[in-house]
């Protein structure tokens, strides 16, 4: 999979980005706090529609703005082309589209952009609890199987449906 672009608005401290990428391997350099992080977190949004840090959507979007753009351009191996763009919304709903058509689950972007991160806050994996370590292993079987992420839902759902009744 390569990124071509990567196109910004309101996200984190980025008022407006465009980022012409393409084949290869990139490296972000930078003073400390110059948005390094948070264009790999963009990116991750771009796949997943959720941050990697653990934080909800609503704090991803530019201090003054209701809301933030982004728009990925991605190809495939197989040269398959797809144009994903989210709107991260303060209030309301998110909403996502893959090459123009807007989806209605997150489970139906998973797929289009495969993205990983490993960062300090990861080594909690290895000296938390269980409970951590479920929870990667069900985001890596979601990114590698989407299909996987209905069954996820759908196992959810029923303790939080038993707990309301």
């Amino acid at each position: 999979m390569i990124v071509r672009s990567l196109q910004l608005t309101d996200f984190r401290n980025y008022e407006r980005l465009q980022l012409e990428l393409g084949a290869g391997v990139h490296a972000l350099v930078g003073f400390n706090a110059a948005g390094k992080t948070n264009l790999a977190e963009a990116l991750v949004v771009v796949s997943t529609m959720k941050s990697f840090r653990g934080v909800a959507n609503d704090h991803v979007v530019r201090r003054g703005a209701e809301s933030a753009f982004l728009r990925a351009d991605i190809v495939h191996d197989d040269q398959r082309e797809f144009l994903v763009e989210i709107e991260l919304k303060k209030a309301g709903r998110s909403v996502a589209q893959v090459n123009r058509k807007r989806i209605n689950r997150t489970r139906d972007l998973l797929g289009v952009l495969r993205t990983t991160v490993f960062s300090p806050d990861d080594l909690e994996l290895v000296k938390g609890g269980p409970a951590l370590r479920r929870g990667f292993l069900d985001d890596l079987l979601s990114a590698s199987a989407p299909r996987y992420e209905s069954l996820r839902s759908d196992y959810e759902r029923v303790p939080r449906q038993r707990n309301a009744l």
